[in-house]
């Protein structure tokens, strides 16, 4: 026999601030902020050059003609930020993955 009994009203509030509580972040949950994919673009067939995009951006940050020169303007749009580069083969392929402090 329980000497205290809840409430129907108490009981839903202390399931209410259970609800409440915000969940910690884990290192492993977090996603990385800069992320820089270099990949070479074809119109109408030709390989016209190389562009720069940041993660899942609409539009492209840079346009260049050679892969050296995308190479040289991804250090320039992370300079500031840690950043995460994918660089692509003329196949699709990765060919390199690293990072900048």
């Amino acid at each position: 026999m329980a000497l205290f009994k809840k409430s129907k009203k108490e009981d839903k509030t202390s399931k209410k601030e259970e609800k409440k509580t915000p969940k910690k972040e884990t290192s492993s949950s977090k996603k990385p902020t800069n992320i820089y994919y270099l990949t070479m673009r074809e119109e109408k067939g030709k390989k016209v050059g190389w562009e720069v995009k940041r993660g899942n951006a609409a539009k492209v940050s840079a346009f260049v003609k050679t892969k050296e020169e995308a190479k040289v303007k991804v250090k320039e749009l992370a300079k500031n930020s840690e950043a995460t580069v994918i660089i692509y083969k003329m196949d699709g392929s990765v060919e390199e993955t690293y990072k900048i402090n």
